[in-house]
């Protein structure tokens, strides 16, 4: 009996792992954006696990609202694709198999 059915995945951190290209992305955009090295600890300290938001203000010393986080954001995302697009990317391990599963056995 053939069903029909709906799957939805986060794609970071669940269909690929590219927290790395996230990091990098926004340490090339703050060092452009800042003009100024953003050190290893600060990577750890200020930017994994914390929002565009908090990333943005922290770097630049000022607090800004939406419109300049959503736009800040975008261009760090830009950066990221560019990155993303040049690097070799797996998909998670069994990622393959069990999407081949649900198109075939639903």
């Amino acid at each position: 009996m053939n069903k029909d059915i709906a799957v939805i995945f986060d794609f970071n951190g669940t269909c690929i792992f590219d927290g790395k290209l996230h990091d990098q992305a926004w340490k090339t955009y703050i060092e452009e954006l800042a003009s100024r090295e953003v050190l290893g600890n600060e990577i750890e300290d200020y930017i994994i696990g914390k929002t565009s938001k908090e990333i943005l203000e922290h770097f630049l010393g000022y607090e800004l609202n939406d419109n300049m986080v959503n736009q800040f954001s975008e261009e760090k995302e830009r950066i990221y694709r560019i990155l993303l697009a040049k690097a070799d990317v797996k998909l998670a391990e069994g990622l393959e198999e069990f999407l081949d599963y649900i198109v075939t056995d639903s």
